[in-house]
């Protein structure tokens, strides 16, 4: 601190220092934080304060003082009597009495309590970052429950902001891995939501919500999550996945289509005791893979499908995949490396689709390769096809699989089912938190819940 000259003569101002790596030293040209001044008369102190000071602690604890060092500031009193005699006090130690309060920031985000998945919800906040000014804003995401189901707690900061964008928002973005339809079937789907808050410093204004990405109409079934029936070996086993079952049969290759239409749908037991088409071979299925006689699918040495044994008895392997009293808009294959993948230029996947028409008739279609432009890269090395249904309704009764040439892996089936359903209802739980200039801190929990309109 320092006394004042010229113009400021008579004050005591306290200036800023110049930090260093020792530590600070006093700059006798620095700005002015903040001046003492005294009434000579009444003997009042007045204090301006021009900068913020910081504070020992930050985050929430933001009441607290700091005072001025003991010994900082002395005064001296002179008093005066009647006849003018005087005494003078100045021994009086005033430092520890200049106080400098600190502010804090505050924050309120009301709840939003009417959020639709299609149009999103809105809502108001405020915040006021104090003398201090605005630092920064974070969201933190609690926890969500969907319906009736149990609470999942996420505790994971969606960020720490500390400037706007372009539109002056405040922008988070969050996502939700998890199944929103109560279909029976586990079907995990990723929702994406954004929460943007207008920049309202110091002030208030609203907030909304949008799911960028809400809960899809696609029901996927996985052969991974089945589970066989009793018995075999057999050429014909069920897989039951939730409370769908998926008949698979091993068939001859070169079977007329129109015996296979004449048992789909129809229960393992039927086909395997009255259909005539079945191969000898027993049908296996698996995440091991599926196939016949083994866990893979081969074909013979000749190109397209032919139904011949060739050298070593390899022939046209060929099976029915039969979801039983359901549709499926889709079927996507999965073929792994572990037997050297699949390539379209020396060996050969065909299929033929069974669609089921509005007058429950049965269209059966041509025998499709599956070639290079067909294939999709899928993680750990594997590649998948997709075979569709005529109009990507929920019109695909059946597939059939043919091996014409060569040797694949196929670990895993996915059943794809279009749906209308209504997601269930969300809430969502975060915390806001606001700091300001010295890092204090003030948070204020709210909650968002979603629903269909």
């Amino acid at each position: 601190m320092y006394n004042g000259t010229g113009s400021a003569a008579g004050l005591i101002l306290g200036r800023v220092g110049t930090e260093n790596a020792g530590g600070d030293t006093a700059d006798p040209a620095g700005t002015v934080a903040f001046a003492l001044a005294t009434n000579a008369t009444t003997g009042e102190v007045f204090l301006a304060q021009y900068l913020s000071l910081k504070h020992p602690t930050g985050g929430a604890s933001y009441d607290e003082t700091i005072t001025l060092a003991s010994g900082a500031v002395q005064m001296s009193v002179t008093r005066t009597d009647g006849d003018g005699d005087t005494a003078t006090d100045s021994g009086n130690d005033i430092g520890l009495l200049v106080k400098f309060d600190d502010d804090g920031p505050t924050v309120t985000v009301n709840d939003i309590a009417n959020g639709t998945y299609a149009a999103g919800g809105s809502s108001t906040w405020s915040d006021a970052p104090g003398a201090d000014g605005f630092k920064s804003l974070n969201v933190t995401f609690n926890n969500y429950t969907i319906d009736s189901h149990s609470t999942v707690t996420v505790n994971s900061s969606l960020g720490t902001l500390t400037t706007t964008d372009v539109n002056g928002n405040y922008v988070f973005n969050g996502t939700i891995t998890d199944d929103f339809t109560n279909d029976g079937i586990v079907n995990p789907q990723p929702v994406a939501f954004k929460l943007t808050f207008d920049a309202v410093d110091p002030g208030s204004g609203n907030y909304k919500i949008e799911l960028t990405t809400p809960p899809g109409t696609i029901t996927t079934v996985s052969s991974a999550n089945g589970s066989l029936d009793a018995g075999g070996p057999d050429p014909v086993r069920t897989l039951t996945i939730g409370n769908r079952s998926i008949v698979f049969s091993a068939v001859n290759a070169t079977t007329n289509p129109t015996s296979i239409k004449g048992f789909l749908d129809a229960s393992e037991s039927q086909i395997q005791t009255n259909a005539t088409y079945l191969s000898p071979a027993q049908m296996n299925v698996s995440t091991s893979g599926i196939g016949l006689g083994n866990n893979n699918f081969d074909g013979n040495a000749n190109a397209g499908v032919d139904g011949a044994t060739t050298q070593g008895g390899a022939f046209d392997e060929s099976f029915v995949i039969d979801p039983t009293a359901f549709l499926v808009s889709s079927m996507k294959i999965f073929i792994d490396n572990s037997v050297g993948g699949y390539d379209p230029s020396t060996e050969g996947i065909f299929y033929r689709t069974y669609t089921r028409n509005a007058d429950n008739s049965i269209t059966v279609g041509a025998i499709t390769k599956v070639e290079s432009a067909d294939l999709y890269q899928e993680a750990g090395g594997q590649v998948s096809f997709v075979i569709p249904s005529i109009d990507q309704k929920n019109d695909l009764d059946a597939v059939q699989l043919f091996m014409g040439s060569g040797t694949v892996k196929v670990p895993v089936i996915e059943f794809n089912i279009s749906n209308t359903f209504n997601p269930e209802a969300l809430d969502m739980n975060f915390t806001a938190t606001i700091a300001d200039g010295d890092n204090d801190t003030k948070s204020d929990p709210f909650a968002i819940h979603v629903a269909i309109a």
